[in-house]
Formats: C-alpha cells, structure tokens, sequence
C-alpha cells in the first residue's frame, strides 16, 4: 500500500477524483523532477509539439480474406509484437472509418485501454496498417523529432504522469486530451537531436530484422520446393473428408481443426519429401508444471513472462518472481537459441529467444523446443514460424473453452531436413535478425538513460557547458560503460 499526504486543492485540480491511482506518489515524484531540472516544460499539445493526438471513433469490425479488399488490422496488444501479424484485414469497402484508422511510420501509439500506456513508434513496415481504436495516436510536429517524443512517451515520467489519469470501474481508460496535457520537457537541441536520432536508428534496425526473417521464409519455402500455404485462424478452413482418417487415427476426434484442409495438406507436403524429420528426432520439446508466483519488485528478482511478453519488441508491464522462494525456478528459466509456443489460449504464437529474453522465467504455458548438435536453431525457429509448423502444430488443438496443445503435438510434427550448409544459411538469416533487434533495443535503452542524464544534469548545467561537449562526454562514458 502506498500513502500520500496531498492539499485539498489538489482534489480540484483533479476533477475531485476519489480514485487513489490519481493521486500516485509516482506521479507527483515525475512531475518534481521535471520541474527542478529548470528545463522549460510545454504541454504535449502545443502545436511546436505535436500536430494532432486524436482517438478514431468506435467502429464495426468487418474482416475479409486477403489484403486485395482489405487492409491488414492489429489490436493494442499486437502492435506491440516484434513482427506485425498480416492475419487479419478489415474491408476497404464497407469499414467507413478506415481513413482515422490508417497508421503513419513515425506516429507514436499509446494503448487508451487495458493495459493503458503501452507504446509503440510506427517504423515502416506497421505504416499504413489500420489500428485499433483503443489506441492514442500522437502526431510530432513538422521540424519535432519523432524519435525524442517517442522516447519521452516510453519514459519513466510520462508513464507514471498517464496512470494517474486513468478512469473506469471495470476497464481501465484514457483520452486524448490527458495525453496532451501532459507537458514534455524541452531539452537542449542537441540532446534532444541525438535522442531522436537513436530511436529512429533502433526502428531501421527493426525494419532490417524483419526483412532479413522474410529473406529466411523465402529461402526456406524455396529450397524445400515448398508451395505457400496460408495459416489462417484456427479452424478458418474445412470441408468434406473421409471417414478412413478416423479409421487411420486411433486417437481421432470429433473436433473440427483436426481435419483441417490446410493442415491436411501441410503433412502431406512434408510427408512426400525425401529428407525429413520428426521434432521428437532432432528437439527437446517440454513444458514446466504450474507453479505457484511469488512476486517481488524490480531489483529483487528475475523478470517473469507470460505468453503475450515473448512476442513484444520490449516486454512491458511484466512482473518478477523471487529467485529463492520459487521452486525448481531453473525449469523456467529459458536460454537463448530455444524456441516457444504459446500452448493454450491464442495457440501458436511462435518466439525466439535471443540475448534479450535469456535468463528470463517464462510462463508454463509456452512449451520450449531447445535443439539438439544436429539442427541449427535458427534453422528450427524458420520451420515453426513458417506455415508448415504453425498448420502441423494447431491441428491437434482441443479444449471445449481454452484450447490447448501438448508437447507431443509438437513432437510429431514433420520438418523438412536438407543439408547442413543449406539449415545454416536459413538459420543464419534469422540470428542476424534476432542480433539486430538485441541491437535495436540497446538503442532504445541508450536514448532513455541519455533523457534521464540530461535531466538529472538540469538546465543549469547547460547555461555553464556547451550542450554538444556534454553530449559527447556522456557518449564517452556510456561506450565506456559498454566495454
């Protein structure tokens, strides 16, 4: 429980809120330090600031097939994801608020409802993607650096100054107009030019990773004279089938995503190929029992992740466990090179763990696929994020309210098992994209510890030294600090 002693008047200033999140010692610690650093503070609505923070208006969610009459969708928890998912596509034709919906690269998004604050800068290949209308879109300014807004928005200060405005007894929610009273700092130009100049940086750097993953999809598809299958949802495809598939499967079910045309024909492609292999032959497929969290603050334990962490460029909002009260913490724990996948709830999803995630506990609910000397992981994680796995692995889906898949669904899927040179060229293709995201996220950690240096360091520093000598200082010792 957290307390604070405020003035009366403070309940005015506040719309007379009774909700003790408005009135966050957090908060009113953000706002003291923006202050005392004597920089000049300007309300994210200025017109120097920002061109438009707008909210699209609610609307009917009406999806269609393909990208030809539609365009590609994202909800607030997926514009978060390392990759943007191209699954589903609202109708061009019958969606009338498709414009406010339609994302521009370098627009900053922030989450209105659910988890409120989460954020995310649109880099390139998110641009022109229609978002949801659960999420704040913040314009810069023509001449104000879209990196620096974003790095303030994902900021320590801004986040805990959008909590407190927070509303709603059952769904958390937020405005448009909190984001644009909250004021932003203004920082010496070349401070705030460099930070700018790191985030937009880390977005290339993302962009390229994603490029480089669809480079190992095309090769994978190719070298294995693989035809394209779309995934689809779950249970998106079926049809007519004959009553010897019961026959044949002993454990045969009456639910219908067991005899998905798709997957029907994935297994047959996999099954006609000459080299192949079981998962179970070249993998470690397993899943840790539930256990029981015992949650501690940051600094005191190991960051835990659930299903939807895995997927984001930068897990947020995630908790940590305490490294000596929980049991057998180690089987949770994954290393970088594993694979996972969510096994219950939205089945399928597909992460790779790179230096980022290594080290970190992980829900029991994503089942971990560690390769063996003979499979290289990247080779393996191409496989299983291709269509190939995904149809082989949620074809065994069940469950009457929350579906789920085990380990031996994953075990029995069949991958194609070229040469060595040939997986380690694919496989190769997919850690540079896993190291440029490492990459990309150190970026983004530099530009935040630059916005915290400077202000902490406070405007009177900078009416002694030049702002371009103590930028190169700082820059010294944070590459010091590095090596």
């Amino acid at each position: 429980m957290k307390t604070l002693v405020l003035n009366s008047r403070e309940f005015a200033r506040n719309d007379n809120r009774l909700r003790g999140s408005s009135y966050s010692p957090e908060a009113y610690a953000a706002r003291r330090h923006l202050k005392r650093s004597g920089f000049p503070l300007v309300p994210l609505g200025n017109q120097q600031v920002t061109g438009q923070i707008f909210i699209p208006p609610r609307f009917k969610r009406i999806f269609v097939t393909d990208k030809d009459h539609g365009v590609p969708y994202v909800t607030s928890a997926e514009m978060l994801f390392a990759e943007p998912p191209r699954e589903r596509f609202l109708s061009k034709k019958l969606t009338k608020v498709l414009p406010s919906l339609i994302v521009r690269e370098g627009w900053t998004l922030i989450a209105d409802s659910g988890t409120v604050g989460n954020c995310v800068i649109v880099t390139s290949d998110l641009d022109g993607y229609a978002v949801t209308n659960n999420a704040v879109r913040v314009i810069a300014a023509n001449g104000f650096g879209s990196g620096y807004l974003y790095a303030y928005v994902s900021s320590n200060e801004f986040q805990a100054q959008i909590t407190e405005q927070i509303y709603g007894s059952v769904i958390d929610h937020i405005e448009a107009h909190h984001v644009a009273n909250i004021a932003i700092p203004r920082l010496p130009d070349d401070v705030e030019q460099r930070i700018h100049e790191l985030v937009i940086t880390a977005c290339d750097l993302r962009v390229q990773a994603n490029v480089k993953l669809a480079q190992a999809d095309e090769q994978f598809h190719q070298l294995n004279n693989l035809p394209r299958l779309p995934k689809g949802p779950i249970g998106s495809e079926y049809g007519a089938i004959s009553n010897r598939l019961f026959l044949q499967n002993p454990e045969a079910m009456l639910i219908a995503s067991h005899y998905n045309r798709l997957a029907l024909k994935a297994e047959k492609h996999m099954a006609s190929l000459r080299e192949k292999k079981h998962i179970a032959e070249i993998a470690t497929v397993y899943m840790p029992t539930r256990f029981k969290r015992v949650r501690v603050q940051s600094g005191y334990g190991i960051p835990f992740l659930t299903g939807k962490h895995i997927l984001q460029l930068e897990p947020t909002d995630c908790t940590y466990i305490s490294e000596k009260l929980t049991r057998d913490l180690e089987s949770y724990i994954v290393h970088q090179g594993w694979t996972l996948i969510t096994r219950s709830g939205t089945v399928g999803r597909i992460a790779f763990v790179s230096q980022d995630l290594g080290g970190a506990a992980v829900t029991e609910d994503a089942i971990r696929v560690i390769p063996s000397d003979q499979i290289h992981p990247g080779y393996l994680y191409a496989f299983l994020v291709s269509s190939y796995g995904y149809l082989q692995v949620t074809r065994y889906v069940h469950g009457s309210v929350i579906p789920h898949i085990s380990e031996a669904h994953i075990e029995g899927a069949l991958l194609p098992f070229p040469s060595r040179r040939a997986r380690n060229a694919i496989g190769e293709l997919v850690l540079d994209a896993m190291d440029m995201r490492v990459r990309a996220n150190a970026l983004l950690r530099r530009a935040r510890a630059l916005f915290d240096a400077a202000l902490k360091a406070g405007q009177a520093t900078f009416a002694e030294t030049d702002a371009a000598d103590w930028l190169a200082s700082w820059e010294r010792n944070a590459e010091g600090a590095q090596e």
